[in-house]
């Protein structure tokens, strides 16, 4: 049976040397390298074949939107999880939004590792469970979202949101929808006022 090859990209030794150890339970999964920051990373990627790359979502000196970025047009076989200390889930979005195909906290255990690696390698999305959290502020949207909320908080109709962020209008409307339902806010006079008593608009 083929292997899944994996290369780990940590800046953290240790860490890095503690996913290898409770990954090597799995006979279908094979650590194929480590790599401390991007550079080590694409030097591997030159050099052999990876089908998956687990990735740092926090380097120093390095954005991992970025390094999404890259690694989708440079490498667009290598299917990346990103691992974060960070449960937040508008990082979630991001890195999922960048081209990650998988996203989970640095707490997980082998299980759950040998879950996400063997859906992401067949092409699913795969995304750890996130602590609740009640809704009392802006944390809970993403880039899209905040942009949104924004304008629309200034008087703009979904046409001119479209223009300005270069969005078809049903898209601004469906994201509006999601944004309402996500808040449990009725309409955008409620959105506005949750704008101006979360500081994302300056009146």
């Amino acid at each position: 049976m083929k292997k899944i090859r994996v290369l780990l990209v940590d800046d953290h030794k240790i860490f890095a040397e503690g996913v290898e150890s409770m990954l090597s339970i799995y006979n279908s999964i094979e650590v194929t390298g480590k790599a401390a920051n991007y550079i080590e990373l694409v030097n591997i990627l030159k050099k052999q074949a990876t089908d998956i790359v687990i990735l740092d979502a926090f380097m120093p000196g390095q954005n991992v939107i970025d390094i999404l970025a890259e690694l989708k047009v440079k490498y667009p076989e290598v299917r990346v999880i990103v691992m974060s200390g960070n449960d937040e889930e508008i990082l979630a979005n991001e890195v999922f939004d960048a081209g990650a195909l998988g996203y989970l906290l640095k707490s997980a255990n082998a299980s759950e590792l040998n879950e996400a690696i063997h859906s992401v390698y067949t092409g699913n999305k795969y995304v750890c469970r996130l602590p609740e959290r009640p809704l009392n502020g802006h944390s809970q949207l993403n880039q899209y979202e905040n942009h949104i909320i924004q304008c629309l908080s200034h008087g703009l109709s979904y046409k001119e949101v479209a223009e300005a962020l270069k969005m078809n209008i049903a898209d601004v409307e469906s994201y509006t929808t999601g944004i309402l339902k996500k808040l449990q806010l009725s309409n955008t006079i409620e959105l506005t006022k949750f704008a101006i008593h979360n500081k994302m608009i300056e009146l």
